[in-house]
């Protein structure tokens, strides 16, 4: 439990006679990946550093299959955007995104999807991208993965949602504040983290809920973003060309 609540601890070891080994939820010292942790908790070790590879079902792909012919999406780049995490403290501001899939309209004449859940839907706030972004909600998890593998570039937060985008081999871009990437990043075969090397981060989870500022994930502009998005080599075959335009972002 990432509270750590001593007394759950306890009642386990009750349960099962004290047979029951216990770890903490984090090590108690930085030591590089939390996958990596989990493992050495059951005395297991990854060699070769394998990522994660989870197989879509048939029923999830035809589920896509419709999705993208409903959406009219078939033939186009898409970009889908998960801008909300279990935390709020953890996402980029929503405008941004906003600015981000009005780019991605305007360089490759494709279609930015929204994937919203529960908690984005009972935050809201979304209304921002009603004219500017295919919503996407009350999916499965399966639906889910299905709609991100299928998508050219996948933005998000830190979240289960860019784990799992991560996961099915989708193009991950990660952004990164309070979180600590090197411990939490998502692992897959196309993956790359943003981050700001801010004094203040990474942070505690009792600070992240606190701060002020946000300065890891404000200091981010919309542009930023842009720029590091335009690198990866699926987009480069994908943009129209021509000047870039920021004047808007």
């Amino acid at each position: 439990m990432g509270v750590q609540v001593d007394e759950f601890a306890r009642q386990l070891g009750l349960l099962s006679g004290n047979a029951a080994r216990i770890f903490p939820f984090r090590p108690r010292a930085r030591q590089g990946h939390q996958r990596d942790y989990y493992l050495s908790c059951l005395g297991a070790r990854d060699e070769n550093r394998s990522f994660p590879e989870i197989a879509l079902r048939p029923q999830a792909g035809a589920w896509c299959d419709r999705f993208w012919r409903r959406q009219a999406l078939t033939g186009k780049a898409v970009l889908t955007l998960a801008p909300g995490s279990g935390g709020k403290e953890k996402n980029w501001p929503v405008e941004q995104y906003r600015a981000v899939a009005e780019w991605w309209w305007r360089a490759t004449g494709g279609a930015a999807v929204v994937l919203l859940g529960p908690v984005e839907e009972e935050r809201g706030g979304l209304e921002v991208f009603s004219d500017c972004g295919i919503k996407a909600r009350g999916l499965s998890l399966g639906q889910a993965a299905a709609l991100l593998a299928r998508s050219d570039v996948y933005l998000g937060n830190d979240s289960g949602i860019t784990h799992l985008a991560a996961a099915v081999g989708a193009r991950t871009v990660a952004l990164f504040g309070p979180s600590d990437a090197l411990q939490w990043a998502p692992l897959g075969r196309a993956v790359m983290v943003l981050s700001r090397n801010v004094a203040c981060a990474p942070c505690a989870a009792t600070v992240m809920k606190s701060c002020s500022h946000r300065d890891c994930l404000t200091a981010f502009s919309a542009a930023d973003v842009i720029g590091e998005i335009e690198k990866l080599p699926e987009v480069a075959t994908l943009t129209r060309g021509g000047s870039r335009d920021y004047s808007l972002l």
